[in-house]
């Protein structure tokens, strides 16, 4: 969940409090201006009930004494005044009763009118003028009852419209400090994290991580400061192997120049040596031997120097097979010493590739004497090509490089079966000076991962202890360079 939609939805919640607020207070208020209206209606209305009670109650007084009429109430036509009053009354009635009651009072007047107009006696106009009072009487109370009604609902509406804002009120004031809440919590505190991490981070420490968990935008940015951390420390790291190469192999250089020459004199020396020794075998073969450790050693000393210079690719067109036989050649004196057979498992259709071919022979060799040294006599250690082509394959070798854009890669595995290694030992092979062989220099490994990245590939172990060791080796084709040179 992001924080965008998190602080949207709280928003929206505050909006619908307000919304549900604004409407009961809407809908009370309506309520209590329909109930207003009603109460001001029924009371007109009774106040109307009752001057027609005092006006049949002078008519029948006037009656009786016309001295004691009110001039007011003189006219001739009271009763059709209060009859056309009637019956905007009756038409306008809410109820049944209420249209019965003066349906009632009309007729009475009627009655009342005709009989005040035939000057009929007293004791006949009294019955008309008791049912005429009666149904007055029952209008009176029912228009108060009406308005005892309204009253009350004019008091529900204002008490329900009170509690609505304040409820509404409360529920905001909650919302708000809710809201506050949480940009504080999944806003300004994550923020401080980051900032504090970042400023971790800045002062060198890129091992520290953000501890912040989750999917919303400042955890991915969190995770992505942790990748940030990460690579610097990868680039870090290095620059640290860099320059320590940088210093191994200025030794490295020295330390060669200064013993080849001596070297070359010693083996020369033994070499004369031996030839001069007259009849004594004995002799002549510790000559040899010694002949042969300076060659030893001198191979040594070149390791020394390719390890100390920059590498410098000759991209040239080979087979894996060529590349395979030419990487048997150079370990065939290790394999006949470990009575250890090669077998070649070519699955490339005979492509030609564009490589280093001198350089990767070389390499694929020290990984053919490497798993010839670890493993059992009369065992095999098989080396597999296989291709992964990005454009077309060729059924036979080239003899240019392709051009830039459309390069395979040649993956090359080489397999034994021998001891294993322990996943520490798989964590340090490619460690510069690391061996687990007496008489190893530990810089053969290294050297096939400087070749490997040279070429744009890579180099990996898998390898379990007493199950054997297999090493992948891919190579990325070099892209055809002036005169079939490539620097990298």
């Amino acid at each position: 969940m992001t924080i965008r939609w998190k602080l949207n939805t709280a928003f929206i919640a505050l909006v619908l409090v307000f919304l549900v607020a604004a409407g009961i207070t809407i809908h009370a208020v309506r309520l209590t201006a329909e109930q207003t209206r009603s109460h001001v209606r029924t009371r007109e209305l009774a106040q109307y009930a009752a001057n027609i009670r005092t006006l049949v109650f002078a008519q029948v007084a006037a009656a009786a004494d016309p001295r004691r009429l009110p001039p007011e109430t003189a006219e001739a036509d009271w009763a059709a005044t209060a009859l056309d009053d009637i019956d905007v009354n009756i038409r306008l009635a809410e109820g049944e009763r209420e249209r019965r009651q003066w349906t009632g009072v009309r007729a009475g007047i009627v009655a009342l009118a005709a009989a005040l107009d035939a000057d009929r006696p007293a004791a006949e106009t009294a019955p008309i003028v008791r049912t005429i009072e009666q149904r007055l009487r029952d209008l009176h109370q029912l228009y108060e009852i009406s308005q005892y009604d309204a009253a009350v609902a004019i008091a529900r509406s204002s008490f329900h419209a009170q509690v609505a804002i304040g409820v509404a009120a409360a529920l905001t004031v909650l919302l708000l400090l809710v809201y506050l809440s949480m940009i504080r919590r999944w806003l300004i505190r994550p923020v401080d994290v980051l900032r504090a991490s970042v400023e971790t981070i800045g002062h060198g420490d890129l091992a520290h991580r953000v501890p912040l968990a989750g999917r919303d935008e400042l955890a991915v940015l969190a995770r992505g400061i942790d990748g940030m951390a990460a690579g610097l420390a990868a680039h870090q790291a290095e620059l640290v192997r860099a320059r320590e190469f940088s210093a191994i192999g200025e030794m490295c250089a020295n330390i060669a120049h200064g013993l080849r020459n001596p070297l070359a004199a010693i083996r020369s020396g033994a070499q004369l040596a031996a030839r001069r020794a007259n009849g004594s075998a004995t002799v002549r073969e510790s000559f040899d031997d010694l002949a042969a450790q300076a060659d030893v050693m001198d191979q040594r000393i070149s390791r020394l120097f390719l390890f100390s210079r920059p590498l410098e690719l000759r991209a040239t067109s080979v087979s894996f097979v060529d590349l395979a036989a030419s990487a048997h050649a150079q370990a065939r004196n290790v394999l006949t010493t470990r009575d250890v057979r090669l077998t070649i498992d070519d699955a490339t259709n005979g492509r030609g590739w564009c490589i280093d071919a001198e350089r990767v022979a070389e390499a694929v060799a020290e990984l053919i004497m490497n798993a010839a040294h670890h493993s059992p006599p009369q065992s095999e250690v098989r080396v597999h090509g296989a291709a992964d082509i990005d454009g077309a394959v060729s059924s036979a070798p080239d003899t240019s490089c392709p051009e830039p854009g459309g390069p395979g890669t040649l993956r090359i595995e080489v397999i034994d079966r021998g001891a294993g290694m322990s996943p520490a030992t798989c964590a340090k092979a490619f460690d510069t000076f690391f061996t687990t062989r007496p008489g190893g220099t530990g810089m053969g490994l290294a050297l096939v991962r400087k070749l490997a990245k040279k070429h744009g590939g890579t180099v990996s172990i898998e390898s379990q202890p007493n199950a054997g060791t297999t090493i992948t080796l891919t190579l990325r084709e070099l892209p055809q360079i002036k005169a079939g040179h490539a620097t990298a």
